[in-house]
Parts: structure tokens; C-alpha cells; sequence
């Protein structure tokens, strides 16, 4: 009997949210590190957000460690010159924090639970539905297709697989 084999050529570690998709580590825009921390804003005076491409909706990852947050892009900061000044979804940068900006979303990913203990994992499927697993063992995949991780305290290391 045949059967599918999983043959992932990416990888990527996605911030479990409740309110942010997954993105797609193809469409990274830009990384770096917030020079002030305003409410709601990711401020990189280094930075020209519109040259680089950044768009409206793009998805921003807070990577500093214990700050691990996502939000999306809904503005640019119009008095900013040149556009260092991102506005946000939802307040995740502070001062001198890690970020990366992805321009879309993953369409689906497969997701391994590399957790040490059966954990709960609720994930929004490719066709949009919400759907909690159950007890999922330490090291097992999720042969399915995900756009959303949502944010759990019983589970680590989730690596999304494409």
C-alpha cells in the first residue's frame, strides 16, 4: 500500500498567537532592533520600512527571548522620515527588542510537537475552522494544514514544516 511521506524542504519556529497567522519564512522582509519603545509602534531609526517593501498587513515577530509576541502591520507612521515608524495591532515592542517582519502569511504547515509531554494544541486549519488536539504525544506531527498556532501554556517547541 502506498502512503505519503512527509518531505519537508523548510522549517520554522512560529510564536503561538491568538490573533496572528503563521508566516511565511519565504516572504522575510527584515530583522533587526527597535531603537524606543512607543505604544502600539516598532520605531528602527536605522530603517526605511517602505524601501525595504514592508506592506500593510505584514506579519511582525517581537524575537527578543521572553518577549516573544506577534502583531500585524496596520499603518505607517506618516510624520516618520524616512518610514522607520511601523504602526501595530497590538502593543509587542518595547525598547531595544528583536524583531522580523514577514509580508504574508502561510497558506498551511504541518506542524511537529517537539514538547516533552502530551500537551493540547489548538491551531486554525487552511480552511479556516478552529480546532483543538488533544493530548498530543511529545515528538508527533500534525499531518495537517495550519495557518494559526494559538497561544498555550501547556506546550514548547512547535516547529512548523513546510
Amino acid at each position: 500500500m502506498a502512503y505519503q511521506k512527509l518531505q519537508a524542504s523548510s522549517s520554522f519556529a512560529p510564536i503561538p498567537s491568538d490573533t496572528v497567522d503563521i508566516p511565511n519564512p519565504t516572504t522575510l522582509v527584515t530583522n533587526g532592533t527597535t531603537t524606543s519603545a512607543v505604544t502600539d509602534k516598532l520605531v528602527d531609526t536605522t530603517k526605511d520600512f517602505v524601501a525595504l517593501g514592508v506592506l500593510s498587513g505584514a506579519i511582525v515577530y517581537n524575537t527578543a527571548s521572553g518577549s516573544e509576541d506577534a502583531a500585524y502591520v496596520t499603518a505607517f507612521e506618516t510624520t516618520a522620515t524616512p518610514n522607520d515608524t511601523l504602526v501595530l495591532s497590538k502593543d509587542i515592542m518595547g525598547s531595544t527588542e528583536a524583531y522580523t517582519i514577514y509580508n504574508e502569511a502561510t497558506k498551511g504547515a504541518v506542524l511537529y510537537a517537539g514538547h516533552s509531554a502530551a500537551a493540547n494544541i489548538t491551531v486554525t486549519m487552511a480552511g479556516g475552522s478552529k480546532s483543538v488536539f488533544k493530548l498530543v504525544p511529545a515528538g508527533a506531527f500534525l499531518p495537517i494544514q495550519v495557518t494559526r498556532l494559538w497561544a498555550g501554556s501547556t506546550y514548547l517547541d512547535i516547529i512548523a514544516l513546510w
